[in-house]
């Protein structure tokens, strides 16, 4: 009978021994997914690895015009033709239209083109006087894209003729290759 505790307490170190190996285990299982160990590839010169930075892949970007409202109260700008192999990317518009006072100038908007489509990206502005002038000025935080060889539209429109003015609008994000 007293051999009997004593294996107990041999079987119950043996168990105890056996979970601590298994967590030991998994624990480095959990690293290896976690990416901790280092990653070798092997190659040949006749089958290289291909590899891309893609944190250098993004070019800033930025580009602006500045039309002019002419009597017919309409007025587009062509702010950039996106490079063939690239594509760009809008990540912020900013600007304003300077009209007489009274003036409404519709809804201003940055026309783009992806995949053969081309979209209207309206634009929220907001009203101020400024000498004398109404200024309707509009910021905004985007994501819109634009595909190669494509033209960056702005456009606004008064809807009547008469309303002289000026306006700027501009845009930043970054150029990548096209895919």
């Amino acid at each position: 009978m007293k051999k009997f505790p004593k294996l107990l307490l041999l079987i119950g170190i043996g168990i105890l021994g056996v979970v601590l190996v298994l967590l030991k285990n998994n624990q480095v299982r959990a690293q290896n997914r976690n990416g901790a160990l280092p990653v070798t590839v092997e190659n040949t010169a006749s089958a290289p690895a291909l590899v891309r930075d893609v944190d250098n892949a993004r070019m800033p970007f930025q580009a602006t015009c500045s039309p002019s409202f002419p009597d017919s109260g309409t007025i587009q700008c062509g702010l950039v033709t996106v490079g063939n192999g690239t594509r760009l990317v809008i990540e912020a518009i900013s600007g304003f239209l300077s009209l007489i006072p009274g003036s409404d100038p519709g809804k201003p908007f940055l026309q783009t083109t992806v995949n053969g489509v081309a979209a209207k990206h309206y634009l929220r502005s907001s009203l101020d006087t400024h000498n004398g002038r109404d200024t309707w000025t509009f910021t905004e935080c985007i994501r819109i894209y634009a595909d190669p060889g494509t033209l960056v539209l702005a456009h606004a429109d008064t809807g009547s003729t008469g309303n002289v003015g000026n306006a700027t609008f501009t845009i930043s994000g970054y150029i990548v290759p096209a895919p």
